[in-house]
């Protein structure tokens, strides 16, 4: 089973809100903003097909875009080195970008087969949830705008995400991402013991233990949840058809290169357990935790 580190628990404890475009707690970044356009690829045709269900070079764009952005972040927070600039980094992203989509469209199409289904009720609620963490709708519409999303497009990622973590939490036995009182004692201490101001000295209100609880325990449950997938990504990807059509290092396509991508993106490394795929609002995809691309 995946830990999560003292890092990755005291970001995960300082965000118990939900922010704008924000689904189920920290797990889900949503990028909204500033794009890139360092090599993106011409928006027709396909970038891969996994069991022959196409990837378009538009979703593989939007998510490098994204991932960039995600990497800009790490870089202001002092979480990551290099440039985005770098060539290394470039083909990085490229990779992880690919990498994301693909156990998307493998979770999707298992939900499927499973006859895992998401009520329309069940997305209302959640779209409620992110409508109602803006303080007005012109601010709502706004970021909506802003992303390039449609309400439509929102609830149908919205469908999406709750789908794989439905099928998921069908798949892993409840013992192995439940989190317990004693876990989130001692993340709570970890946090606020003896803590009397907040981030850079700015005054919050400490919680309680039972308020922390309250509002966390299911982004945890979450993160767990992401952490011990890793042999059921390997078996949906030890059984899929997945092509590359693109050359994910950068440059011309080549029909060798396109076969090296192919050829590693369907291996995963053995005792390196893979991460929930779960996409934001705006098709933003962050794991659980994060993945710090200048590793």
């Amino acid at each position: 089973m995946g830990k999560t580190t003292t890092e990755e628990k005291k970001a995960t404890a300082k965000s118990s809100k939900r922010g704008p475009l924000l689904i189920i707690g920290v797990l889900l970044l949503v990028v909204i903003g500033a794009w890139f356009g360092r090599g993106l690829l011409d928006n027709t045709g396909a970038a891969a097909t996994v069991n022959e269900e196409v990837i378009t070079r538009a979703e593989y764009n939007v998510r490098v875009e994204q991932i960039e952005k995600q990497y800009e972040l790490q870089l202001q927070m002092g979480g990551g080195e290099g440039s985005l600039e770098d060539a290394e980094t470039q083909a990085r992203i490229r990779s992880v970008a690919m990498d994301e989509l693909v156990n998307e469209r493998l979770f999707l199409q298992a939900a499927k087969a499973a006859g895992v289904e998401i009520s329309d009720a069940e997305v209302e609620s959640e779209l409620l949830l992110q409508r109602e963490s803006y303080p007005d709708e012109a601010s709502y519409k706004s970021d909506l705008a802003a992303a390039g999303v449609t309400e439509n497009e929102l609830k149908q990622n919205i469908r999406n995400q709750l789908t794989i973590i439905a099928y998921a939490r069908s798949v892993v036995a409840e013992e192995d991402y439940t989190v317990t009182n004693d876990e989130l004692q001692e993340i709570y201490t970890l946090n606020f013991a003896g803590a009397e101001t907040g981030v850079d000295g700015a005054e919050f209100d400490i919680p309680t233990f039972e308020e922390f609880s309250a509002a966390n325990r299911e982004q945890f449950e979450l993160q767990k949840l992401g952490m011990v997938v890793g042999p059921l990504i390997e078996e949906l990807r030890a059984n899929a058809d997945i092509k590359i059509n693109i050359n994910l290092s950068g440059g011309e396509a080549t029909e060798q290169g396109i076969q090296e991508n192919a050829e590693d993106i369907t291996e995963v490394p053995a005792g390196e357990p893979e991460q929930l795929p779960l996409e934001g609002a705006g098709g933003a995809n962050t794991t659980a935790p994060e993945e710090n691309i200048s590793e």
